[in-house]
């Protein structure tokens, strides 16, 4: 693919060696890799670098491309994104969320629209970097002069009394509870889509009491006319210092009058939603929630409200017939303003697995109006290749997950091979993958490796296999379809000792910083496959990828250039007491000989047995369980 061969060619740096270099040091890299010109274009606080792939007329370019997850706070700043990229050659880049937050400090717990001053670095200040919007735009222009694209996380939540509620309470869903907060209100005796009413009067009240200079301007804190910003000030006041412990106050005081937000609910059903009690501690009290029906894997995040996509019904389920129109064009916004004023070429959207028909009276399917899908046609209309990736899995998980990715418009799907053990169901996954897309569905299925939020002790037994640790990347690259990998993994310890070692805790506030694996002999392998993969990616920009039969446990695939000539042979061994590969090869590989470029086992080649093919066969022998290799056709 065309942009691969745009990506910049990356240094054999180890993540240990580059985090710790200077501002100064990171220049003089970053001159001698572009050019004094592009870097002094891209080190301005006031100019865009234009995306290596903004003159896409489409979002196919993320069906085929690499991508790494990134974690600002476990790197521990924006500018540690760039050092970190030195070190690989992948072409997206999605980094996690980097708004302010609120509970514990979770990253997917929004609290502002404002960027997190945590991931300031102070020496970019005395170049004028002196904001985390200047640090993140600096961090974008760099990363896309680098030839990579870059994302976000896009969040259909936030916390759950953040101040975008408090700004906005039309805007999410609300339970009152009686006099004793025993137990919850409901219609006919309440409107639940009226509640929100009721919310905005008592936070008069709370400004008239806590910021009475500003009893002047209560009469129009929620009037339509009146800005976000305007009612920030009416009832945060202008002391920035200050707002974190209104805000609290406030929670406390609407809390205190019996108004609390519903949650989300992750998988189905999740309606309706009821309250079932407070519990209380030492240090606070907060309000538990429950699904009537509910189902084993339905899951309630009480730290995090939705917003109140569609008008409420008189039994407490979502009337998909009628959307909030005002809610739509709010959140759609809000995003379109953040991709502009940042550049970004593609979002992650989190938690795209819940469906329509997990809100509604009926489970059948519902393939109705849908935000992301409007959200990215929105943008599309000034930046036609911005691309959507589903934070979604790909298997029967849903009531039709495959429909209802296809209604959502997303272009890559996440996958689930990240919590599979690599077996014959392994390898009948990526089958499908390569077979069924894209005969039948828009989106592409993603080899995924290991992601960020996946990094926790309970996974460990999925990858303490350094052979099987690598098949999961020899897949990610060489299968045509896109890949992810969250940052970390090319170096994880086969079993982490430390909290520190996990990446999956940095979503939340951490006393020490992240600490980086010592696997240098799977970062070596990591390597190599990069470099192979560069390489073919030269030769041959859009191959053609035939599967190969093969005996058992076992999986191979044939590169194609032009005319459907072989020119690559990869091939992988999952058979547990079989040293051997026979792979049926198409009828113009007869009588080619075969030259080995990467094994995992034998980098040498010298102990794999191999020949000139005959009949359209070629046996690997010697090919021990968790081989994998790459063979070029000569």
């Amino acid at each position: 693919m065309q942009y691969f061969k745009n990506c910049t060619k990356f240094e054999l740096i180890s993540p240990n060696d580059i985090l710790d270099v200077d501002c100064k040091t990171l220049k003089e890299l970053l001159i001698d890799m572009l050019g004094d010109d592009t870097f002094r274009q891209a080190y301005q606080c006031d100019y865009l670098v234009k995306s290596p792939i903004s003159s896409f007329k489409n979002s196919n370019w993320l069906k085929k491309s690499k991508i790494i997850g990134v974690n600002p706070r476990a790197l521990g700043s924006f500018i540690n994104i760039v050092k970190y990229a030195l070190t690989f050659n992948e072409n997206a880049i999605h980094i996690m969320p980097f708004f302010e937050t609120g509970h514990q400090g979770s990253l997917y717990v929004q609290n502002s629209w404002r960027i997190s001053d945590e991931y300031l670095d102070k020496e970019l200040f005395k170049d004028g970097f002196d904001t985390s919007e200047k640090q993140l735009k600096l961090t974008i222009n760099l990363l896309h002069a680098m030839g990579k694209a870059v994302g976000f996380d896009v969040l259909p939540h936030v916390d759950s009394f953040s101040e975008i509620v408090f700004l906005n309470p039309k805007y999410f869903e609300w339970a009152k509870l009686n006099n004793d907060k025993s137990s919850q209100l409901f219609a006919p005796e309440i409107d639940y889509n009226k509640i929100y009413l009721e919310v905005e009067y008592e936070i008069k009240n709370f400004v008239k009491n806590r910021q009475p200079k500003h009893n002047s301007d209560i009469d129009t804190l929620f009037k339509k006319n009146t800005s976000e910003d305007e009612r920030h000030s009416i009832i945060f006041g202008d002391d920035s210092t200050k707002w974190e412990e209104i805000r609290i106050e406030l929670l406390h005081y609407i809390r205190s009058k019996g108004y609390e937000t519903l949650p989300v609910v992750e998988h189905a059903p999740t309606r309706p939603i009821t309250f079932e009690k407070i519990i209380k501690n030492s240090n606070h009290n907060w309000a538990q929630f429950r699904v009537k029906n509910k189902a084993r894997d339905a899951i309630i995040l009480g730290c995090v409200t939705p917003y109140k996509w569609y008008k409420i019904d008189s039994e407490g389920f979502a009337d998909t017939s009628k959307p909030e129109d005002e809610v739509w064009n709010y959140f759609i916004n809000k995003y379109k303003n953040i991709q502009k004023e940042f550049n970004f070429d593609f979002i992650r959207a989190d938690m795209a697995h819940n469906q329509i028909s997990h809100s509604s009276k009926n489970a059948e399917n519902q393939c109705g109006r849908e935000f992301w899908k409007e959200l990215k046609h929105s943008i599309q209309k000034k930046s036609p290749h911005f691309a959507t990736l589903a934070e979604a899995f790909y298997n029967t998980y849903y009531i039709d997950g495959y429909l209802d990715m296809i209604n959502k418009d997303f272009d890559v799907v996440l996958g689930n091979l990240n919590y599979k053990f690599l077996d014959q169901d392994y390898i009948n996954h990526i089958k499908d993958f390569i077979q069924i897309y894209p005969q039948h569905f828009t989106f592409a299925p993603c080899i995924c490796t290991f992601t960020n939020d996946a990094d926790k002790k309970e996974n460990n037994i999925f990858y303490q296999s350094p052979l099987a640790n690598e098949i999961r990347i020899f897949c990610a690259y060489f299968l045509e379809l896109p890949s992810y990998m969250g940052m970390g993994y090319e170096l994880r310890n086969l079993l982490p000792k430390t909290k520190s070692e996990y990446s999956f805790n940095y979503i939340k506030k951490m006393d020490k910083p992240y600490k980086w694996g010592k696997n240098e002999e799977f970062l070596s392998s990591v390597f190599e496959m990069r470099e192979i993969f560069a390489k073919i990616k030269e030769e041959i920009s859009e191959p053609m990828i035939k599967l190969c039969n093969t005996n058992s446990v076992s999986l191979a695939w044939l590169y194609c250039g032009k005319n459907s000539i072989p020119q690559y042979l990869f091939c992988f061994n999952l058979e547990l007491d079989k040293n051997e590969v026979e792979i049926n090869l198409s009828n113009n590989c007869q009588n080619k000989f075969l030259k080995g470029l990467y094994s995992n086992v034998f980098s040498d080649f010298d102990k794999i047995n191999f020949s000139i093919p005959k009949n359209n066969k070629i046996k690997l022998d010697n090919f021990p369980i968790g081989s994998c290799a790459i063979l070029l056709f000569t």
